[in-house]
């Protein structure tokens, strides 16, 4: 019996890198680029270009952002969601996994409003400054397990999210 193949925490199929189905862009208003699904990339870029509008500006030191990593979760035994190039990661050297001192800074009154207005308007992402203490991950977004494909293109569509990531005012 052959093994089906191995799909990461949120339920997408793992892409090994190289995979046609990993596109990169940049990341409106920014010299960002991120690497992710194909299908979910405008996405993605419209919510980072928002995250350095209204949250706090992308920085531009080296791998200081990114999208697709061909590995295991560090959180449990299973893929991690940016094997399948669903998840990505803003300013991790400012607010990177279990950075606890940043809850003071994420908690003051005007990064809370721009992080819920985020969260409410890409309502098919699961932040990473939500979770417990134990796996604290403020830098981190993904798509929420059941997500589908067409759940991402209507909100795209809904949004008015153009290709290359620009979103409609």
């Amino acid at each position: 019996m052959v093994a089906p193949p191995p799909r990461s925490i949120n339920g997408w199929l793992v892409l090994e890198p190289g995979d046609r189905r990993l596109a990169t862009g940049t990341v409106p208003g920014t010299k960002i680029r991120l690497t992710l699904r194909r299908e979910v990339l405008p996405f993605f870029l419209a919510l980072a270009a928002d995250y350095n509008e209204t949250i706090e500006p992308l920085s531009l030191g080296k791998n200081d952002d990114g999208g697709y990593a061909y590995r295991q979760s560090r959180v449990n035994p299973n893929w991690s969601n940016h094997a399948s190039g669903t998840a990505m990661d803003l300013n991790w050297s400012g607010h990177g996994s279990q950075n606890l001192a940043n809850r003071k800074w994420w908690s003051l009154k005007r990064n809370k409003t721009a992080t819920d207005v985020i969260k409410k308007r890409y309502k098919i992402v699961n932040w990473g400054g939500d979770w417990s203490d134990r796996y604290y991950d403020p830098m981190h977004w993904e798509l929420k397990q059941g997500t589908s494909v067409a759940d991402v293109e209507r909100l795209i569509d809904k949004l008015g999210i153009d290709p290359k990531g620009v979103r409609a005012r």
